[in-house]
């Protein structure tokens, strides 16, 4: 009897921690790493402060267990990957959003936690994105997938996976259930968004219309424009490569070789410098979608040429703030502007899917998704673009432009699986 008790006692507190960090998570996702406060936490969760020490001494000790979910999920995704690899990768998918006690954590800000415990994290994910890779190869050994740069795949899919969590907050479609979610990534990653594997963005495709000129030297005005522009540079390159919470204004003072006071000489605070960044993002987004659409055939090569310039602009440092959790955080009048920024993207690129589901380049899939989770794919690129430093930058946004566009798996398998 006594066994029993403490079984069941086990049990009970191990379900009330599981809430606790899944309670987390959701605050993480939506608000950022520095929206955790243990008061607000026990608040949401109807349970006194006092008691929610007892499943967290702290805000970093609630940080590390989400992180640590995160890893665990995919591991146990992996774990259980049998059989052959499409149906192998499918099941790793599904897996990370079948238990509705646990959910992942966007996996940025990881170097905003105490040295060791992100140390930590880090290593663990390096070793999820080898065993990926090591299932993406072996469907290729089986003839089952088609020949792309398995480590770059494994990357894709989990920034789409990552995605996938935090852009629920800035959509108002209530269908966006994790069955429907898992579904569509399993789609698009295997199958591709292209109805022509074939095909290919511009090749005559240039940075060079996107770029800010070079500034007039007796043109006070444009020089002080050509200051913000760098400051917003080097701040959003930091922030897409360590998350906004683990970047401090020392850190981006430092990248740019200036002090700090000079940065708050532009921007009267942090949230004012990245909401600018934002917005800088979307100006270079609109432009991407202007010049991707000059002699586009049709949806699908409009929408190719895209994402083709936006893995370009990520590859070679023009650095558009990737749209990373803690949004929810920035001050009403800033969010306001950057969730209408947001919103804006959303629709256009929306478009572009319908016109390409209409006109029959692109596949009848599931685009509300696929607007997400593609554009995570680009965005999350300069996370891990320092592991390939021998790959060329064109070559890089080509392979990244081929692996979405055609999917993993091979067209007349796709055709045989139905």
């Amino acid at each position: 009897m006594a066994a029993d008790r403490a079984k069941n006692k086990s049990a009970i507190l191990d379900e009330r921690r599981k809430a606790v960090i899944l309670e987390a998570t959701r605050l993480i996702n939506s608000r950022g790493v520095s929206a955790i406060r243990l008061s607000d936490l026990a608040a949401r969760l109807k349970m006194p402060r006092k008691s929610l020490y007892y499943y967290a001494q702290n805000r970093e000790a609630v940080v590390a267990a989400c992180f640590t979910m995160t890893c665990d999920l995919l591991e146990e995704g992996l774990d259980l990957a049998y059989g052959p690899a499409d149906l192998a990768l499918t099941g790793f998918i599904r897996h990370q959003f079948s238990d509705e006690t646990r959910s992942a954590v966007a996996l940025v800000d990881v170097d905003w936690l105490p040295p060791g415990a992100g140390h930590t994290i880090h290593e663990r994910m390096k070793r999820i994105t080898q065993r990926l890779a090591a299932l993406i190869e072996r469907g290729s050994r089986e003839a089952l997938f088609v020949s792309h740069p398995p480590m770059i795949a494994a990357h894709i899919l989990l920034s789409m996976l990552s995605w996938a969590r935090t852009s629920q907050q800035w959509t108002d479609d209530l269908t966006l259930n994790p069955n429907r979610v898992a579904a569509a990534l399993c789609d698009i990653i295997l199958n591709g968004i292209a109805t022509d594997a074939k095909a290919a963005p511009d090749p005559m495709l240039d940075l060079s219309l996107i770029s800010s000129p070079t500034p007039d030297i007796f043109d006070r005005e444009q020089l002080h424009r050509a200051r913000i522009e760098r400051l917003a540079q080097a701040a959003s390159g930091l922030f897409n490569r360590n998350g906004i919470e683990a970047t401090s204004i020392d850190d981006i003072a430092m990248a740019i070789g200036i002090t700090k006071g000079s940065i708050y000489h532009h921007f009267p605070s942090k949230a004012a410098l990245v909401a600018s960044c934002y917005e800088r993002a979307y100006q270079i987004q609109s432009q991407i979608l202007e010049v991707a659409r000059s002699n586009a055939a049709n949806g699908a090569h409009w929408l190719r040429n895209a994402v083709y310039l936006n893995s370009l602009a990520h590859v070679e440092g023009i650095a558009p703030l990737a749209t990373l959790p803690g949004i929810q955080s920035l001050p009403d009048d800033l969010r306001e502007r950057v969730m209408s920024g947001i919103g804006g993207l959303f629709a256009t690129v929306s478009r572009i899917y319908e016109l390409g589901i209409s006109d029959g380049s692109i596949r009848e899939l599931d685009y509300v998704i696929a607007d997400s989770v593609v554009g995570g794919a680009m965005a999350w690129v300069p996370q891990w673009l320092g592991d390939f430093k021998s790959v060329a930058k064109r070559e890089l946004a080509e392979q990244i432009n081929a692996i979405l566009f055609t999917g993993l798996r091979k067209r007349q398998e796709a055709a045989r699986r139905g």
